[in-house]
């Protein structure tokens, strides 16, 4: 690709990016790509494939051209296109109008199905993968046979719901994406983030910096709008973790483990928990539990015992304590 090329896209790049009120940051975030990168096409070094390409443009709400061309100027080719087109018959400029209305009707059409396939997997407020897209980079990375290189993580951003009624419901949704902003800037290129909705995140990172990650999800920093100042807002996480191996080969089994664990740190008031097989057999155990209720309830299989409580300097009963023993 020439230089001219290169510095035509980057500063169309800018322009776009300004006008939507965007940063690189921004970009980088959403084509899940380094900070770098963005920066090397912003500054004209690299030129994007076009499948890139045309994922920002949609993302812009342009067209691809938009990016490549170099506006309010015309080419040989373009003249000489100008110049056959006035020699064509009205009968002949009509056929090519109704060609190109049916073609923008088609490109509309694959435009809108790819848009609503991309956004089913995606969270709308983030940009970032949601459980379905999620499951579908795990599945990517088992055909490739590379899973092993990764932990998994689910994690809860802790007490989010009092900051979100502190700042607003609106400030809340920008915390949101700022956080997202800021993990996916920490992460690796080829380290996934995921937004399952609200304040529950999932992620896939290199074993090696597994610690480094846990680490980070102890503070993260972002700021609010308060009062009209902006102001640092410290969020903190509860994690589950899941050491993923060989022997992986479902991506359902990777999700509920990671359920699991996070579901175990949580409960026990911790920063993080790695799944075990304790709480895989407890968790077994409950839901086998849950399934016997049923019929244990229709089979009257629960006794009532009460056991009075009595006041101690009259000796009479006040009250009543009753317990359920479930005989089977």
């Amino acid at each position: 690709m020439s230089d001219n090329a290169k510095m035509v896209f980057a500063e169309n790049l800018k322009a776009y990016l300004n006008s939507k009120g965007y940063t690189q940051l921004d970009l980088a975030t959403y084509m899940n790509c380094s900070s770098s990168t963005v920066s090397d096409w912003c500054n004209g070094k690299k030129y994007p494939r076009v499948d890139k390409m045309q994922r920002m443009a949609d993302w812009l709400g342009i067209q691809m051209s938009d990016l490549t061309s170099e506006h309010d100027k015309l080419d040989d080719a373009d003249i000489a296109f100008y110049n056959r087109y006035k020699q064509l018959t009205e009968e002949e400029k009509e056929d090519i109008a109704l060609l190109l209305e049916v073609l923008y009707l088609h490109v509309t059409r694959s435009r809108l199905i790819r848009k609503t396939r991309e956004y089913s997997y995606c969270n709308l407020i983030t940009m970032l993968p949601n459980s379905a897209g999620f499951v579908r980079i795990i599945q990517q990375h088992l055909q490739d046979q590379t899973i092993c290189q990764y932990n998994g993580f689910y994690f809860n951003l802790k007490s989010f719901g009092l900051l979100s009624y502190k700042y607003g419901g609106a400030e809340g949704d920008l915390m949101i994406k700022r956080y997202a902003v800021a993990v996916r800037k920490w992460l690796a290129e080829d380290e996934t983030l995921a937004h399952l909705g609200g304040d529950n995140f999932m992620a896939l990172v290199k074993k090696s910096r597994t610690a480094e990650f846990l680490h980070l999800l102890e503070k993260v920093e972002v700021t609010a709008k308060y009062m009209g100042r902006v102001v640092p807002v410290y969020i903190a996480a509860a994690a589950g973790a899941y050491e993923i191996t060989a022997k992986d080969r479902d991506p359902g089994n990777i999700m509920n483990g990671l359920s699991i664990a996070v579901s175990y740190a949580r409960q026990h008031k911790l920063p993080y928990a790695f799944l075990t097989d304790k709480m895989l057999e407890e968790t077994v155990d409950v839901q086998r539990m849950e399934q016997m209720l049923p019929e244990a309830l229709e089979k009257r299989e629960f006794q009532v015992y009460y056991q009075p409580k009595v006041d101690i300097r009259t000796g009479q009963i006040v009250g009543t304590e009753a317990l359920a023993r479930w005989i089977h």
